[in-house]
């Protein structure tokens, strides 16, 4: 329980940080209004159409298509860029805490501001969908259409492949994995830059983050030439989803290097879950040898 109350309490020194980080609110703003295309394309396409949209809709787009994800995700990454966070506040905090549970507040704090990020963008998309939107558990006719209407993707730039998606899920239900899987696919990306700043400079977690959702987009557009279930990028969109399978129903697939079926849900969530595991034994390893670096200071 002592052990809970410090790490909470390292947790309320470090989102009291939020409000001198001028860089924290500039990644939140950024990653918010990157989702502002989509959404008014959404809307712009329901005025159009003299129709009504289900208030979630935008979000569950926007965590389906490449094009957005491969953007909002810069946000969060502005918003960490400061990992592994270490100011001048380390030194009396170093007295107080062991090393062990100073890395586990610190992954605990990324893994959160990924989960509210992604609530901040779920929340503006809401907001801006109100005046045109509904909040019962139903598809709207405008997402049907749109599913089914190529000319309407191309016209308004909305990406909704998978017809499944609104077979198998409800508004809500989708929204929430959406938010799951991005918060995931976010935070693992992010807890790699962390510990890769942890012992190295800051511009190296930043570019390995980059180029991991990089060359995973680039997978994905070459789909016919690579396994898809070997980028994490087309992990964390529902839509991508091969929707008609449920839990692990080819283990080898993920061994061969060209594979034509896509991930099931089940086998996305337990590959991040595994991996965020190993990212966290990792960091509990190589904490021990860290040298805090503040000014004027070595701890």
């Amino acid at each position: 329980m002592c052990s809970i109350r410090i790490l909470l309490r390292q947790l309320h020194i470090q989102f009291n940080a939020w409000l001198s980080k001028p860089h924290v609110w500039a990644g939140l703003l950024l990653g918010v209004s990157l989702a502002f295309y989509p959404t008014f394309s959404l809307i712009e396409l329901a005025n159009n159409r003299g129709a009504y949209i289900n208030v979630l809709e935008a979000f569950v787009i926007i965590g389906s298509s490449r094009n957005y994800c491969m953007f909002t995700l810069l946000g969060v990454l502005v918003m960490l860029s400061d990992a592994p966070f270490i100011d001048d506040m380390n030194i009396y905090v170093s007295l107080r805490v062991t090393r062990r549970t100073w890395f586990v507040s610190k992954f605990v704090y990324v893994l959160m501001n990924c989960m509210l990020f992604y609530l901040a963008v779920m929340i503006a998309t809401v907001l801006l969908c109100a005046p045109v939107g509904y909040v019962d558990n139903v598809w709207s006719k405008t997402m049907l259409e749109l599913l089914k209407n190529e000319n309407l993707k191309f016209e308004y730039g909305l990406a909704i492949d998978n017809e499944l998606l609104l077979v198998r899920f409800t508004p809500i239900s989708a929204a929430l994995f959406t938010f799951a899987l991005q918060s995931m696919y976010t935070a693992i990306l992010a807890e790699l830059m962390f510990l890769l700043n942890m012992k190295r400079n800051k511009a190296v977690g930043v570019f390995a983050a980059l180029m991991i959702h990089a060359v995973g987009s680039w997978i994905i557009s070459e789909t016919i030439m690579f396994n898809q279930m070997l980028t994490l990028l087309g992990h964390s969109m529902l839509g991508y989803h091969n929707l008609a399978l449920r839990g692990f129903p080819d283990v080898l697939a993920w061994l061969s290097f060209l594979c034509s079926r896509y991930a099931t849900l089940e086998e996305s969530i337990v590959l991040f879950v595994v991996i965020l595991l190993i990212e966290l034994l990792t960091g509990l390893k190589r904490v021990r040898s860290m040298r805090f670096k503040v000014p004027n200071r070595d701890i």
